[in-house]
């Protein structure tokens, strides 16, 4: 091998193993907390679906822990639910701003499930666990809602607040007025933001696809493939037809990191069969659509299931295009090189790692729990 090949194929690697070097990061975290917005002329009310894992300071920022279930909700004893509460106001203090007219607002906070013995805890796509939480008060000006700085290393998922049918994302440091775009375009944004940047496995996923061949309608059509696939079973949890009991939340999870050991050692196969690949990738196409089911069950509306299933899934489509795309550019004047198939069979073995090391860690995540 000469000097130039060489070093084309150890820049090659370089990219492979900064794209997937990532595997330490976590999967499939959407950190969001979705609320609604109601005013009347003097007050306001925002109520928050609040994940039950931010109301536990030790699980919070651990992303291998498995999340919690309503049905280990339900299950708490009353001085267990006391401290949860305490922790999720404490929390939102910590995190939301509330401001008008340049001056800070006051605000009370209620916990409406516990007006009913058993708690009614709301019961989402994914079954995790929620309580609501209410944030109210008054104001005569117009209100500016933020989400502040976390201090020291403690972070703060996105808060997303919904208004007559509007929505509005902010991140940590973010104050805005209530006011957005329409829902259409939220469902497309957030489609897209649970590829790039939030789904690192779903990245993986796709890079797994270009390694198979670098043949752009072979990957288009593998693309969507697992998209309607993707869709499918999202449409079809978010019915109400396909209901997964609570108890499969982790095993899919693990599923999910096995699809990538799949796809990476499918690429190693000496004999690649275009159809044989398009029925794998709609396979787990199906098993990532339940996934994405529970991580964007705030986003799915049951009144327009049509609508925000289909612009979530064109959002993933485009984040997944673009992925492609970049891996194209990347590649476009070296692919035909030697030195491309050693880079090629490398992604995909990573990709295989990277899979393997999530299912062991989530696997053990799941049999002996933290909390």
């Amino acid at each position: 091998m000469n000097l130039s090949v060489r070093n084309k194929s150890l820049r090659g690697i370089a990219v492979v193993l900064w794209l997937l070097g990532t595997i330490v990061l976590p999967a499939h975290v959407v950190e969001q907390l979705y609320s609604e917005w109601t005013e009347t002329s003097e007050e306001w009310r925002l109520e928050i679906q609040f994940d039950a894992g931010y109301a536990d300071s030790e699980t919070r920022d651990d992303a291998l822990q498995p999340a919690f279930l309503r049905e280990w909700l339900l299950r708490q004893p009353e001085e267990v639910w006391a401290d949860l509460r305490m922790e999720a106001e404490n929390y939102l203090r910590r995190m939301i701003l509330l401001e008008a007219n340049g001056q800070e607002l006051a605000w009370e906070v209620s916990f409406p499930d516990w007006q009913s013995h058993p708690p009614d805890f709301p019961r989402l796509l994914n079954e995790i666990a929620y309580f609501r939480v209410v944030v109210e008060g008054t104001s005569p000006g117009r209100i500016r809602v933020g989400v502040k700085e976390p201090g020291g290393e403690e972070a703060f998922p996105k808060l997303i607040v919904e208004k007559d049918g509007k929505f509005l994302v902010l991140a940590s440091g973010e104050k805005k007025e209530l006011r957005e775009g329409g829902r259409w375009w939220v469902w497309l944004r957030e489609g897209y933001r649970h590829v790039v940047p939030l789904g690192w496995d779903h990245v993986l996923f796709v890079f797994g696809l270009f390694f198979y061949r670098r043949k752009f309608l072979e990957l288009l059509h593998q693309s969507l493939a697992f998209t309607v696939a993707h869709s499918l079973t999202l449409g079809l949890a978010a019915a109400g037809w396909v209901v997964l009991p609570a108890a499969w939340s982790s095993p899919l999870e693990i599923l999910i990191a096995v699809s990538l050991v799949l796809v990476g050692l499918e690429n190693l196969r000496a004999e690649r069969v275009l159809k044989f690949r398009l029925v794998l990738v709609f396979a787990l196409g199906l098993l990532h659509g339940l996934g994405f089911a529970g991580a964007l069950a705030s986003y799915v509306d049951r009144e327009q299931l049509v609508s925000s299933v289909a612009a979530l899934n064109i959002g993933v489509e485009l984040a997944q295009l673009s992925l492609l795309l970049v891996a194209w550019l990347l590649t476009l004047k070296w692919h035909e090189n030697p030195a491309y198939e050693k880079v090629r069979i490398t992604g995909s073995l990573l990709v295989a790692l990277a899979g393997a090391f999530w299912a062991v860690t989530r696997f053990l995540s799941w049999v002996a729990p933290v909390g």
